[in-house]
């Protein structure tokens, strides 16, 4: 063929489409967020096996402990566990307070410093927290092994689980096509699901095949590897700070200023005032304190009482994480999709039959004087999802068998659309506008109730260790739960626009 003008210099080999989507900015934004997934779930089972071990070598230490003699585990004595229950509490807090305000540093990082580094820095900073633990693991034992763990959380104020969330569901947004965005967020939340299920798994495979440290040691190399991958192969999105800061005196706030969202609103046309998002609130705060330390205790009840090893909690683990991936990736759409289409189905049949014509309201439609048709099945899923929590939870108290704490992380899942649901709700009653602060009042909201439940039942579970009912834990969560379900069960839509400038 002859060459023209318009003949290219160099000869150019086309890539194949199929490789540069497999390779695309989204996916490998996907692989990203999947190995900072497995690296924060790798040693979390072998932590709490750790604290075990450290206050076992602390019980039998003590001059005035004899030593064990009967048969089974001699770490299996209720001082042991009780202790032990208190000292995973503890660290909870401190993580969960120091992840909390990461999220601070984590908003400014991106502002001031783009996406990419706000991600590289999530693997780095966790890096050194988990030296720390290795640290603890070879050189210290009993106290002083604890404290160092302990205090190694304090890294979560530089690097966490919350941080890294924020991070890829903002690279999600800046990569994606805007029609393409909500659907990958549900791939996203699939893909976090599927690498805590990796990370639970592997983590406990290493310690049953090799020794203690191996989960450790593994989790620092694969953020070593993530720091490497996001720093050579994620796109760079510059960062937009100075468009931001002309707000900066005022945004600082911002995040403490969603609580307001929640504060009864008046009507417009009418007297009175709405509570619906106060009590949608207040069902929520109760909802997480009474079922967000559930799989926790799950497994301290399957160790303390089954015997299960590092190895088997990261198989039960995994298992809830899967099914828990599953069902939201897959069943949770679908039933949100048909229910409300029964749902409005119902309603006018209910409308026909009493001689009364309704307009159609589409499922996100928001007016002053029609409620959403849709999102009130979406207040109806959240009712049932919670009464099921209670009846689940419950029925945990009761277990006496080591396949029951299978069960229980089997059927648990079922009730993890309870919170996207309630956001669906969240999202129809606040306008546009306020939706923002709608969702860091709801922040703010999700973590405090994690910091009481994770210090709330985590001394109530050593108090019943120690008198040698730990199984009663599990009763007062549902208790907590069915205060959840009776709040909830009183939210209704506003009967008219609301004064939420």
């Amino acid at each position: 063929m002859a060459s023209t003008e318009e003949t290219p210099l160099l000869p150019q080999n086309p890539v194949n489409p199929k490789w540069k989507r497999i390779f695309s900015p989204d996916h490998r934004v996907l692989f990203a967020a999947f190995l900072l997934a497995v690296t924060y779930s790798f040693s979390s089972t072998t932590i709490l096996y750790l604290y075990r071990t450290f206050n076992c070598q602390v019980y039998y230490e003590d001059p005035t402990h004899p030593p064990y003699t009967g048969p089974g585990d001699a770490c299996a004595i209720p001082a042991i566990e009780a202790v032990t229950a208190q000292d995973i509490s503890l660290m909870g807090v401190i993580g969960t307070i120091s992840e909390t305000l990461n999220l601070f540093l984590t908003v400014w990082q991106i502002r001031h410093w783009g996406v990419r580094a706000a991600l590289v820095q999530q693997s780095i900073w966790a890096a050194f927290r988990n030296a720390c633990q290795i640290y603890a693991v070879l050189f210290t034992e009993g106290r002083v092994g604890i404290t160092v763990v302990q205090a190694s959380q304090l890294f979560g104020l530089l690097a966490g689980s919350s941080g890294y969330l924020l991070v890829v569901n903002f690279y999600i947004a800046e990569v994606v096509e805007p029609v393409e965005r909500t659907g990958t967020f549900g791939v996203l939340a699939g893909i976090v699901m599927l690498g805590q299920s990796c990370g639970y798994i592997v983590g406990g495979v290493m310690y049953d095949l090799i020794n203690l440290v191996a989960p450790f040691a593994g989790t620092f190399c694969l953020l070593v590897m993530s720091a490497v991958f996001n720093m050579l192969l994620l796109p760079y999105i510059p960062p937009a700070g100075p468009a931001l800061d002309h707000t900066e005196a005022t945004s600082r706030w911002a995040f403490l200023a969603g609580l307001s969202i929640f504060v009864p609103a008046k009507y417009e046309n009418r007297s009175g005032r709405f509570w619906g998002l106060t009590l949608l609130a207040l069902g929520g705060f109760f909802a997480v304190l009474g079922t967000q330390y559930v799989p926790t205790m799950l497994q301290m009840t399957a160790t303390n009482r089954y015997g299960y090893t590092p190895g088997d909690n990261g198989r039960m683990m995994s298992l809830n994480a899967i099914f828990r991936a599953l069902f939201l990736t897959f069943a949770f759409p679908w039933m949100i999709k048909n229910g409300r289409i029964r749902f409005d189905a119902r309603q006018q049949r209910r409308a026909n039959s009493a001689g009364v014509t309704e307009p159609t309201v589409d499922s996100e439609d928001v007016t002053a004087v029609n409620k959403p048709r849709g999102n009130e099945f979406d207040l109806e899923y959240v009712r049932l999802s919670i009464v099921v929590d209670v009846v689940v939870t419950a029925l945990i108290a009761l277990n006496s068998r080591s396949w029951h704490m299978l069960a229980a992380v089997t059927i648990l899942p079922l009730t993890s659309g309870t919170p996207p649901a309630a956001k669906g709700v969240l999202i129809a009653i606040v306008p546009d506008a306020r939706r923002a602060d709608a969702f860091a009042g709801l922040a703010i909201i999700e973590t405090l109730a994690l910091v009481s439940s994770v210090f709330l039942f985590g001394t109530l579970f050593a108090f019943l260790s120690r008198i040698g009912h730990p199984n009663l834990v599990f009763a007062a969560n549902a208790s907590v739960a069915l205060i959840a379900a009776m709040v909830l069960f009183t939210v209704r839509f506003p009967r008219g626009s609301l004064k939420m400038s």
